[in-house]
C-alpha cells in the first residue's frame, strides 16, 4: 500500500515480539550456549525443551544436577493463531538432544563474567530479575530486587569465583 505522505509503499509489518525491558536485561543464556556448542554449533541453534535427569533429591550440590536439553534451529514463525511470532520447530525426530551437567553450567557462567566483567545475574546492573506480575492495566510488569550474589556492585564477586574453582 502507498504511503500517505511520499507515494512510496510502506515496510510490511515487523513480526510480533515478546517485550524487551530494556531497564532490567535478563541473563545471558548460558544453558542455551553450552547445549548449541554440544549440538554442533549450528547457527540459530535454540533450546526448545528440557528437563531435569533423574530425581535429584532436594539439597543435591547444583553441580550433580543434569539436564537434557532438547532443540534445533527453527524451521520459521507461526504467522497466526494462539502462537503467531514464536518459532516453529522441526519434528521432534529431526531436534538434537544433548545432557548439559550443573559442573558445564557453573564453568560457562564464569566464562560469561570473565568476558563482560559483570555479574551474571544482574547483568552488572545490581538488580536482578525475580518474578513478574500484572498490573491494573493489564501491562507486564518486571519484579526486581537487589542481586544477592554480587551485593548489588555489579561486578561479580571474587568468593563466588573462588568457590566455584575448588
Amino acid at each position: 500500500m502507498a504511503d500517505l505522505f511520499d507515494g512510496a509503499p510502506d515496510a510490511p509489518p515487523a513480526p510480533a515480539s515478546p517485550p524487551v525491558d530494556v531497564e532490567h536485561p535478563a541473563p545471558v543464556d548460558v544453558m542455551n550456549r553450552i547445549a548449541a556448542r554440544k549440538a554442533g554449533g549450528k547457527p540459530g541453534w535454540r533450546w526448545c525443551s528440557s528437563e531435569v535427569v533423574g530425581r535429584p533429591p532436594h539439597g543435591t550440590p547444583r553441580d550433580q544436577v543434569h539436564f537434557l536439553i532438547e532443540g534445533a534451529v527453527p524451521v520459521g514463525v507461526w504467522a497466526s493463531g494462539e502462537r503467531k511470532g514464536r518459532p516453529r520447530w522441526p519434528k521432534r525426530e529431526a531436534c538434537d538432544r544433548v545432557v548439559v551437567t550443573g559442573a558445564e553450567v557453573d564453568a560457562e557462567v564464569l566464562a560469561v563474567e570473565a568476558e563482560t566483567g559483570k555479574c551474571h545475574p544482574c547483568v552488572g546492573t545490581g538488580r536482578e530479575r525475580y518474578g513478574f506480575k500484572t498490573d491494573a492495566d493489564g501491562k507486564h510488569v518486571t519484579l526486581v530486587r537487589g542481586c544477592a550474589r554480587c551485593n548489588a556492585t555489579g561486578r561479580p564477586p571474587a568468593s563466588w569465583r573462588a568457590s566455584l574453582r575448588a
